[in-house]
């Protein structure tokens, strides 16, 4: 069901808001650094190719979005059924999520104080991560005890939980001897399960953790909410561990993690200043050796607003701080262009005539500095359907228009369109990376959980979808790249095994080292080296 007109009214920018935080971080980032978060080795699955990058994924928490908002609206409305229930009923505990979650400036103060730490610096990197793993293990079960506090007051929240779990225990209790304890009742360790990469877990296949996908998977929204609650260098551990380092990993060589900016399209505000996310984000790329990059959001209401104030901070994370591309959000409520033919937009927000103004001035500086305008390109994550409508081709057809006579930047519509069975849009991307003036058009698959079908004689439409947008449109082949759309994709069961899953249903479509690696380095390419 779709949300009611007075919940998606209280999102918009008439809502009640906190002033938008100052930066706190005192300093910058040193200029030497050691790579304590780097993989201590890169495991490859029998499948994987020999380059893989993660051209989406994200590492922000909750002190970075305007969290209440961002779970009331655009992450229920992404999902459906009792899913979204178990999302919309965390609302009374939103402002404690926000508090609760590290700053960026704590986070900054951390990580400098791990640099300065010799016995952990001097180790080698094997023994470097034990010593992060083991600390994130101690923060994520005190985390879990402060979790289920708060939890265990929203007696719907409790309901929906412990009902999905239930038929969880019900669903799966005669596979294999499966033990049927693993789906336990909310309580104390209910979020450090969640977290886990349960050895029970890695017994049973992707199939038959999803013998019915009706049912609600709420340790995902659990595990959600312990990503959300942890340091950014926490999480990338965790994206390492299942991706790169440990026995099973697929591969991963690099991932790009894009910031959001949601501003006045959510409310209340954030508690991390974006000069505070861009500068943390910069010390994680360093500390990782360059295995993770960054990319800058961007938001024209606030640019509007600001005077120019955010373009010229997403100018400076490009130009002296290594990030190697910008991040819009059009489900927020905004086309790409083409605004100003809107009959009406978000109450108080600046003018069609004016959002398209502002980003041709994005627009225009991506391409000056040469890179890539990374955009969510699905109908999801919206707060309402009308939102996001804004993200399909429609915008993107009257940007190309507008442009045809300037030089357009890279651009990856995230997710191509998405997997959702009801709109074309994968199709209609694929047409507009073949027009002449889609030269520039490149789109990832993060998120295509309905793509993990490559089991022999299983039907697939994404499969099918995908097949005939590249058959159509061969060009499609060498712009259709690798990402997970982590830690978003942490809601799912067996996430880890996402990039072996599409690596099978996708063989058949498209030359894996082109999708996992070559197609990445062709966008990015003008990117700098990590400054």
């Amino acid at each position: 069901a779709m949300m009611t007109a007075p919940a998606a009214l209280a999102l918009n920018g008439c809502a009640t808001r906190r002033p938008l935080p100052e930066p706190e971080i005192v300093g910058d980032v040193p200029v030497q650094v050691p790579a304590i978060l780097a993989p201590y080795r890169v495991v490859k699955a029998t499948n994987a190719p020999k380059r893989v990058i993660d051209v989406h994924a994200h590492f922000f928490n909750a002190s970075d979005v305007p969290v209440a908002g961002y779970l009331a609206g655009p992450v229920a409305h992404s999902k459906s059924g009792a899913m979204r229930e178990l999302l919309k009923a965390l609302a009374p505990i939103a402002d404690w999520l926000a508090t609760r979650a590290p700053t960026a400036a704590q986070e900054f103060r951390e990580l400098s104080r791990m640099v300065g730490d010799r016995a952990l610096t001097l180790s080698d990197q094997r023994s470097i991560q034990r010593r992060l793993d083991a600390t994130r293990s101690d923060y994520l079960d005190g985390l879990s005890r402060e979790l289920y506090e708060q939890l265990k007051a929203l007696p719907n929240f409790v309901r929906l939980f412990n009902d999905a779990q239930g038929r969880l225990r019900q669903e799966h209790s005669a596979l294999r001897g499966f033990a049927g304890d693993l789906y336990r009742d909310l309580d104390e360790q209910s979020l450090t399960r969640a977290m886990r990469r349960e050895s029970q877990l890695q017994t049973l296949s992707t199939r038959e953790l999803r013998t019915n996908d009706q049912l609600a998977h709420a340790e995902g929204a659990l595990a959600f909410l312990g990503h959300m609650l942890s340091y950014r260098w926490m999480n990338l551990r965790a994206y390492q561990e299942a991706f790169t380092t440990e026995d099973g990993a697929f591969g991963v060589d690099r991932v790009f993690g894009a910031l959001v900016d949601f501003d006045h399209w959510l409310s209340p505000s954030l508690r991390s200043a974006h000069a505070d996310q861009i500068k943390v984000h910069h010390f994680l790329s360093k500390l990782s050796g360059g295995y993770l990059r960054a990319l800058a959001a961007y938001n024209p209401w606030s640019d509007a607003v600001d005077g120019g104030k955010t373009l010229e901070r997403v100018r400076q994370a490009i130009v002296e701080r290594g990030f190697v591309g910008v991040k819009i959000y059009p489900p927020n409520g905004f086309r790409p262009y083409g605004n100003s033919m809107i009959a009406g937009t978000v109450v108080g927000a600046p003018s069609g005539v004016v959002l398209d103004e502002t980003l041709l001035k994005m627009w225009r500086q991506c391409a000056q500095l040469g890179v890539p305008v990374m955009a969510h390109s699905g109908h999801s994550m919206g707060s309402d359907d009308a939102s996001e409508e804004k993200a399909g081709p429609l915008g993107w057809s009257l940007l190309l228009k507008r442009m045809q006579s300037e030089t357009l930047p890279r651009i990856n519509v995230g997710h191509f369109g998405g997997d959702d069975p009801r709109y074309p849009w994968t199709q209609e991307f694929a047409a507009l990376m073949n027009s002449h003036e889609g030269a520039n058009f490149y789109g990832d698959l993060g998120y295509w959980e309905d793509l993990r079908c490559g089991r022999a004689g299983a039907s697939c439409p994404a499969a099918d979808r995908l097949t005939a947008a590249i058959k159509t449109y061969p060009i499609v082949e060498q712009r259709v790249m690798f990402g997970t759309d982590w830690f978003m994709l942490a809601m799912e069961r067996r996430w880890d095994r996402y990039p072996q899953d599409l690596a099978i249903t996708t063989r058949a479509m498209v030359n894996p080292e082109l999708f996992f690696g070559a197609n990445a380095d062709r966008c990015f390419s003008q990117a700098k080296p990590p400054l």
